[in-house]
C-alpha cells in the first residue's frame, strides 16, 4: 500500500558545535579544515595583498637593472665594470677637385630629325599593308600599297593626248604639200575667171538699165554676183599665199605648247601611279601604323610613323639656379627607372631659348647613343648633369655628415676618442661634400658607427670593411 509523500522541512545546519563534534571523531574520520574557514578575516587578506605587491616590486626592480646593463653588487668595495671602445670606420678630410652634378627627372624622346611621318599624297583604297608595327624597315622598303587601277587609266589617257599633240606639231612643221599648193593655184585661176565673166555681164547691163530696158532687180542681182565672185577670187588668192608662205611660227609654237602640256600631264599621271606604293623614307622602326586593308584615304592621311632610335633625346628641365652652369656639350649620365641600374652617357645637345613662365626652368635635350635600342620614347629617366669642376676644396665623404637640429655635424676622431663638431657645407655630391669651415685637412672623421657617441667616447678604428 502506497503511502502519501509528506514534504519535510530541511533542517538548518548548526555550525556552533561543528568543531567539538569534529574533534570528538576518530583521527581517520576527521574532515580537513578549509582555508576559507580559517583565513577569511580582513587582516589576513590585507597581509597577503601586501606581500604580493612587494614581490612584484622586487621583480620589476631586478628586471630594470638587468635591462640597463647593471649587475647586482657582490661587495661594497667592488669597482664598476669599464665600457670598451666603440668600433667605427673613418676617412680623412682632404683637398681635391670636386665634380658636382645636378640630378633631374626627365623622359626619353625621339630626335625630331630622325622621325618620319608617312602620309598619302593621293586618294584611294588601301590594297595591302606590307609590314607590322614594331618592325624594322630600311629606306625604300614598301610599306602600304593602294589600288592603282584608276591611276593607270588616267595615265593611258594622258599619254594618248600627248601623242596627238605631237602629231599635230609634226604636221605644222612639215608644211603644205606641193599638190595642195597647185590645187590652190587652180582655185585662184577659176575664181578669177568667174569674177571676170560676172564683171563683164554687169558692165553690159549698165546701158540697158539706164535706158530702162531691164528692171532694177535684175541689175542688182548681176552686181551682187559680181561682188561675190570677186570675194571668192580674193579668198583663193589669200589661201594660195598662205600655202606658199608655209606654216606660221605662232602656230608651231602653240602646237609645241600643247605637246609640253600633254607630256606634263602624262608625267603627273605616272607619278600618281608610283605614289600608290608608299615606301619608307628612312631606316628605322615602325612605331605607329594606322593603315588597314580596304581603308579609303585622302591626301594627307597619316598611315605610319618611323623613328630611327639609334640615338635618342633625354628631355629634362634645368632649374634656374643652375642655368648659368649648364651649357651645350655638358656631360650627362642617364638612368632608366625601368631598366635597372644600367647607366647611359650623353651630352647636352640643345637648350631652349625661353624659360617656363611659371617656374623659370629651361627645357634642355641631351643626345644619348642607343645602339641596342633599349631606350624607347616616353620612358621616365633620371638625368645627372655634370657642372663645372671646383679645384682645391676640402672634402669629406658625404656619409660622414649628420644633421643635428638642422645643423650639419661630423664626428671627429682625436686621440682615439670621438668629438662631435659642427661644420659648414658647400657643394655636395652623392660621394663627396665640400667643407667650408669647421674642419682642417688631414683630420679624421667617422663614416660609420660614429653618430650619437658621447663626447670623448673611446673608439677603435676598424676600416677593414670600408669601401
Amino acid at each position: 500500500m502506497n503511502r502519501p509523500m509528506i514534504p519535510c522541512k530541511r533542517k538548518r545546519k548548526d555550525t556552533r558545535d561543528t568543531k567539538d563534534r569534529r574533534e570528538s571523531l576518530p583521527m581517520g574520520r576527521r574532515r580537513r579544515p578549509r582555508l576559507r574557514d580559517k583565513f577569511l578575516s580582513v587582516p589576513y587578506v590585507l597581509s597577503v595583498l601586501s606581500l604580493r605587491v612587494l614581490i612584484i616590486s622586487v621583480v620589476l626592480v631586478l628586471l630594470f637593472c638587468n635591462g640597463c646593463g647593471g649587475k647586482p653588487a657582490t661587495g661594497e668595495n667592488e669597482a664598476p665594470e669599464k665600457q670598451g671602445p666603440v668600433s667605427v670606420q673613418t676617412a680623412t678630410a682632404s683637398v681635391q677637385t670636386l665634380s658636382p652634378t645636378v640630378d633631374l627627372v626627365g623622359s626619353i624622346l625621339a630626335i625630331p630629325e630622325k622621325t618620319a611621318v608617312l602620309s598619302s599624297q593621293v586618294s584611294g583604297s588601301i590594297e595591302k599593308v606590307c609590314l607590322n608595327e614594331g618592325q624594322d624597315v630600311h629606306a625604300g622598303d614598301e610599306m602600304v600599297r593602294l589600288d592603282a587601277r584608276m591611276a593607270r587609266a588616267s595615265l593611258a589617257k594622258a599619254r594618248a593626248a600627248c601623242e596627238e599633240a605631237a602629231a599635230n606639231l609634226a604636221l605644222l612643221k612639215k608644211g603644205p604639200l606641193p599638190a595642195e599648193i597647185e590645187a590652190a593655184r587652180q582655185d585662184v585661176k577659176k575664181a578669177a575667171h568667174m569674177a571676170e565673166n560676172l564683171q563683164a555681164k554687169y558692165e553690159a547691163l549698165k546701158p540697158m538699165q539706164s535706158a530702162g530696158e531691164i528692171s532694177g532687180v535684175k541689175y542688182d542681182e548681176a552686181r551682187s554676183n559680181m561682188e561675190a565672185a570677186n570675194a571668192e577670187r580674193d579668198m583663193a588668192a589669200a589661201k594660195l599665199n598662205v600655202l606658199e608662205a608655209g606654216t606660221r611660227p605662232e602656230s608651231i609654237a602653240q602646237a609645241e605648247a600643247n605637246v609640253d602640256a600633254g607630256e606634263a600631264d602624262a608625267t603627273a599621271q605616272q607619278l600618281a601611279v608610283e605614289l600608290c606604293v608608299m615606301k619608307s623614307p628612312m631606316d628605322g622602326v615602325v612605331t605607329e601604323l594606322s593603315a588597314r586593308p580596304g581603308m579609303c584615304i585622302q591626301p594627307g592621311t597619316v598611315v605610319a610613323t618611323i623613328m630611327d632610335l639609334g640615338a635618342v633625346f633625354a628631355r629634362f628641365k634645368i632649374p634656374s639656379a643652375h642655368l648659368a652652369q649648364v651649357s651645350e656639350g655638358a656631360h650627362v649620365k642617364l638612368h632608366i627607372l625601368s631598366l635597372g641600374e644600367q647607366e647611359y652617357d650623353g651630352v647636352v645637345a640643345r637648350i631652349r631659348k625661353e624659360a617656363d613662365p611659371q617656374t623659370g626652368d629651361v627645357e634642355a635635350f641631351a643626345s644619348v647613343a642607343n645602339p641596342e635600342k633599349t631606350l624607347r620614347p616616353n620612358l621616365a629617366c633620371r638625368v645627372s648633369v655634370a657642372l663645372p669642376e671646383i679645384s682645391n676644396v676640402l672634402v669629406i665623404p658625404t656619409v660622414a655628415v649628420s644633421d643635428k637640429d638642422g645643423t650639419p655635424v661630423v664626428t671627429v676622431i682625436r686621440d682615439h676618442k670621438a668629438y662631435e663638431t659642427e661644420i659648414k657645407l658647400g657643394i655636395q655630391t652623392p660621394e663627396l661634400t665640400q667643407v667650408v669651415s669647421g674642419l682642417s685637412e688631414g683630420e679624421t672623421v667617422a663614416i660609420k658607427g660614429g653618430y650619437g657617441l658621447p663626447e670623448g667616447c673611446p673608439i677603435e678604428v676598424d676600416n677593414k670593411g670600408a669601401i
